[in-house]
């Protein structure tokens, strides 16, 4: 694995989202060499996020999961939401793993053919993930509580700022 390092600029990938973690002192844990789990405090929860490094396809992939505990009925909704919220543009795209009862954010980052990741990198992936996710729990608990359809739940996501005052 140490001939790798040199293509992503000498560091390792994951020690990198590390430095991030240490830097924003957040709860982390190493769980192998390829993996790292993180606890985010966002505005509206706690974020579970899991990182890992795909060596074989040159890709950090990031998943950003909540509790959304919904009945049944309620799930043609939610599936209606994600796909509203999926055609918004934006990098990365939610899922809703029934079993487990969980909402997922996914984001691949691809960095072969020579790319260099940088922490600052990693630290605005992580940030824009936890923001999105944000962004969009409003939405998805008013669905998933059954008190607004999808297309009137999305009014309630809180638009991204643009610029400064």
């Amino acid at each position: 694995m140490q001939e790798r390092f040199g293509i992503w600029g000498g560091h390792h990938p994951i020690d990198l989202v590390q430095t991030v973690a240490d830097r924003k002192n957040w709860l982390f844990e190493r769980v192998e060499e390829e993996r790292i789990t993180l606890i985010v405090e966002g505005d509206w929860q706690q974020y579970s996020i899991g990182i890992d490094l795909s060596c074989q396809q040159d890709m950090l992939n990031l998943i950003c999961a909540f509790d959304m505990s919904s009945n049944e009925t309620v799930l043609p909704s939610l599936y209606e939401t994600l796909n509203l919220i999926n055609v918004d543009g934006f990098a990365g795209g939610f899922s809703y793993w029934q079993e487990q009862q969980l909402l997922v954010y996914r984001y691949t980052m691809m960095i072969g053919g020579g790319a260099i990741v940088s922490v600052v990198q990693l630290e605005q992936m992580l940030m824009e993930s936890v923001s999105i996710c944000d962004r969009y729990y409003p939405v998805f608990q008013l669905v998933g509580w059954d008190v607004e359809r999808p297309v009137n739940a999305m009014n309630m996501a809180i638009p991204a700022t643009v610029g400064r005052a």
